[in-house]
């Protein structure tokens, strides 16, 4: 108008997906034996308790980069791999769990 005024006004929004956006959480991981040097054809059963706010879709079991298993559901929140140490070397064991929104 003639005084200067301007009679717009911008909103800015972002839309983004509000679904679910929460990891599922690894609480516990052990297993039936002590970490330390055990004998090849030495089996070992691994234990990991995770929750999630929906579902979690995967468990599995890495040496390092290498994923080695899937963990299988047990119950509860618990899932868990039996596996035989077959090949001499040293292991840094860790687990990744994925929900089902792939978090």
């Amino acid at each position: 108008d003639s005084d200067g005024r301007i009679g717009k006004k911008t909103l800015n929004l972002t839309i983004t997906d509000t679904g679910d956006l929460t990891s599922p959480l690894v609480t516990d991981f052990n297993s039936d034996i002590a970490p330390g040097r055990i004998a090849p054809g030495t089996t070992v059963t691994f234990s990991v308790d995770v929750t999630d706010n929906i579902s979690v879709a995967t468990v599995e079991l890495y040496n390092g980069d290498d994923k080695i298993a899937d963990m299988a559901y047990s119950s509860g929140d618990t899932y868990s791999f039996v596996w035989t140490a077959d090949t001499v070397g040293e292991y840094q064991l860790s687990v990744k769990a994925t929900d089902t929104s792939n978090n």
